[in-house]
């Protein structure tokens, strides 16, 4: 994988080993914030956008460090008169945060503001991100001409009934397991087939299954009290 630059354009080969792309200078508008998605993890990525709307993205830029990929992507621009106005942010197509949460409000206020993938909440205070498990990530000023929330935001309200619909079915699967188990306990005792080792098997796959399903009651339960404090925070920004 590399991106090499010359005075006719770019040359890039990504994942599709054997397979290069020439473009031109005269093809490319400008290069933008991309984001890469592997294993639930998302990083930055450049982005070559074309003259035409279509967004090439540049994979091999995801195994170098940003800050280098950024100053080199500037420097190979500037000659042909080309925008590199890059955040190292990892952004959707339109320069949208490519994860929710919560942001610094890229208006410049002393604040914060939730992104839920369509628009910003109102500003909410700073130590509303404390008690998150997630980090508040910075926002580029750009970002600030995203829509805004227009009136009550309703975001978080909706993930908030959301999460307690997913804490209490974990809660009860977690449970109605281990009661399925303790009723039918005497019978597996005396189960002829079952061997120590089956048994100790069994007891371990059944621990596990029943801790998976807590842990996601659990996880569901405190999202559910971070998205009613947003929810909370978002009323009295409002006046509601």
């Amino acid at each position: 994988m590399f991106l090499r630059t010359d005075d006719a354009g770019v040359l890039m080969r990504n994942f599709h080993f054997g397979r290069s792309r020439r473009i031109a200078w005269s093809e490319i508008s400008h290069f933008a914030d991309g984001c890469y998605t592997k294993e639930g993890v998302t990083s930055w990525s450049l982005v070559i956008a074309l003259c035409t709307g279509k967004q090439v993205p540049v994979l091999c830029s995801v195994l170098a460090p940003v800050d280098e990929v950024m100053a080199a992507a500037r420097e190979a621009a500037q000659p042909h008169g080309i925008p590199a106005e890059l955040t190292g942010l990892p952004a959707k197509s339109g320069g949208r945060p490519a994860e929710r949460g919560l942001y610094d409000d890229p208006g410049g206020q002393d604040g914060l503001r939730y992104w839920d993938g369509r628009r910003w909440s109102p500003l909410l205070p700073m130590d509303i991100g404390e008690s998150s498990s997630k980090n508040v990530q910075e926002a580029p000023a750009s970002w600030s001409e995203l829509p805004m929330a227009d009136g009550r935001w309703t975001y978080a309200a909706v993930a908030a009934r959301v999460s307690t619909v997913r804490s209490v079915v974990g809660a009860a699967i977690a449970a109605g397991f281990l009661a399925l188990i303790l009723v039918n306990q005497p019978w597996l005792y005396q189960h002829p087939k079952m061997s120590v080792g089956a048994w100790v098997a069994a007891a371990v796959s059944a621990a596990v299954f029943i801790a998976l399903f807590a842990l996601m009651a659990r996880a569901s339960w405190l999202e559910r009290r971070h998205f009613l404090k947003l929810d909370a925070a978002a009323k009295r920004a409002l006046g509601n």
